[in-house]
């Protein structure tokens, strides 16, 4: 099945950490001390927040942010980033709660927590490990429930979205041949042969052309702005079958033969691709819209004392 490169606007829109993951990652560059995970929850750990009258300790919120950056030395995090970690962590703990009401069973995850030194040289205990694992699987299957209720996207419903983003899949490329070669010399003499049509182009680029597509008689695709303008703009003057005048470029001599303009992409070439974007789209709509129930419905405190940091994020009273 060929894969399409819709706009930014039809991406998919999973929320998810990697941004934080990243940003910890390059600010704690150098820490190659094995650390250990702080007391296990239901040990000395102080509560740092309560979800409808259940305690999350430090120790856990640690744990989740270690798993998430591979270090638990966080100090290098802003109070931003790990106010935002914390609503997160908040927000599972919100969908585990949902998913155990229900009698959800932990789904299947493809990602275990790592064990000792296997992220950033980061020891998290099995208990700690095992509790993490759990609530990600729980949490997987909040969504996974919530998703459910949406149907695959009908015949209708692709042709529709088809029809209005027509532009998404149409391919605004061209193909076309070039000749590139470092001599001004050379390049007046093939230029020569082909106006006097004494060689063919394909012939003459085999033969001379130092482009890497030379083997291929110079053939090549290129979407549009992936050339330089000053050889873009010439081409794209080009009528099919058409041949550049000589062209100077830092990379050398060029000449271009415009082949022709690539055509969109047919409907029955990108349906079951649309149909699968639009059904994931509407299912993750629809885990958004129950993850945003539940948390509106939950009774969340913070105790910023405890935190060692300033609170920034959405549960703030």
């Amino acid at each position: 099945m060929m894969m399409v490169q819709p706009k930014t606007s039809f991406r998919r829109r999973f929320r998810n950490v990697a941004f934080f993951c990243l940003l910890a990652c390059g600010l704690l560059n150098g820490c190659k001390t094995p650390t250990t995970a702080p007391t296990p929850a239901g040990g000395e750990s102080p509560i740092v927040a309560t979800v409808n009258g259940k305690s999350l300790t430090k120790a856990a919120f640690e744990t989740y942010m270690a798993v998430r950056t591979g270090t638990l030395q966080a100090d290098g995090l802003s109070a931003k980033v790990k106010s935002q970690m914390l609503d997160e962590f908040i927000e599972r703990e919100i969908k585990v709660e949902a998913a155990l009401q229900r009698g959800l069973k932990p789904a299947e995850t493809t990602q275990p927590v790592p064990s000792a030194g296997a992220v950033g040289e980061t020891t998290i205990p099995p208990a700690m490990r095992e509790q993490e694992q759990k609530a990600d699987a729980l949490s997987k299957s909040f969504d996974q429930t919530a998703a459910s209720n949406i149907q695959l996207a009908s015949k209708e419903d692709v042709n529709k979205f088809y029809e209005a983003n027509k532009t998404d899949f149409e391919r605004n490329g061209f193909y076309v041949r070039e000749i590139r070669v470092e001599s001004d010399a050379l390049i007046q003499e093939i230029a020569q042969k082909l106006k006097s049509n004494t060689a063919s182009f394909v012939e003459l680029a085999r033969k001379h052309s130092q482009s890497p597509n030379a083997r291929h008689g110079g053939l090549n695709y290129y979407d549009r702005g992936q050339l330089p303008p000053e050889l873009e703009e010439p081409v794209l003057a080009l009528r099919p079958g058409e041949i550049s005048k000589v062209l100077h470029t830092s990379f050398g001599y060029h000449i271009f033969k415009l082949e022709r303009m690539a055509e969109p992409l047919p409907f029955e070439s990108v349906r079951d691709d649309i149909q699968d974007k639009v059904t994931q789209a509407r299912q993750q709509e629809s885990v958004e819209k129950e993850t945003k129930r539940v948390v509106s419905e939950a009774k969340v405190e913070i105790r910023e004392a405890v935190l060692g940091f300033p609170y920034e994020g959405k549960f703030k009273r």
